[in-house]
């Protein structure tokens, strides 16, 4: 969401479990939630644009048949497609950007933690680590299904 910047802290519970219930109903994992530089007044309103399936579920906070604003027929893959088809009718191409709007909040711990996560094991992800990563990481096994296992620092 353009204009929204945020921390997660993964040191916290879940909220949620896997059906969207909830679990641990004082855990917060969102930390220093802002839109446009400024803190987000917990009365603020949003409009977000998703799917059929999450919109009408009711099963996901704040959807349901009483929250949808607006029904399009329209499938979000094909408004996508139309985008990217007028984009590069008018400019010649898309360029498309990620604006690094969210973070893992630092881990301070008195343990050295090892914090480990699994990607594909070629150079492309090589090179994208390494031009893209927000957070110290290096390639430290290989699992036994080939996956490239990265280290990754959250202590900055």
């Amino acid at each position: 969401m353009d204009g929204v910047e945020y921390q997660i802290d993964v040191t916290q519970p879940a909220k949620y479990n896997g059906e969207c219930q909830i679990v641990n109903k004082d855990s917060q994992r969102i930390k220093g939630l802002t839109y446009q530089g400024k803190p987000i007044d917990p009365k603020q309103e949003f409009i977000i644009a998703t799917n059929n399936y999450r919109a009408f579920s009711a099963k996901f906070p704040g959807t349901g048949a009483d929250f949808i604003a607006f029904e399009s027929p329209d499938e979000n893959r094909t408004v996508l497609a139309n985008y990217i088809s007028e984009v590069s009718k008018e400019k010649g191409e898309v360029t498309p950007s990620a604006d690094n709007n969210w973070r893992f909040a630092p881990i301070s711990s008195d343990t050295k933690l090892d914090i480990r996560f699994e990607t594909a094991p070629s150079d492309k992800a090589a090179e994208f680590i390494a031009d893209k990563g927000q957070y110290p990481m290096k390639r430290v096994d290989t699992d036994e299904s080939g996956f490239a296992i990265y280290q990754i620092d959250l202590s900055k």
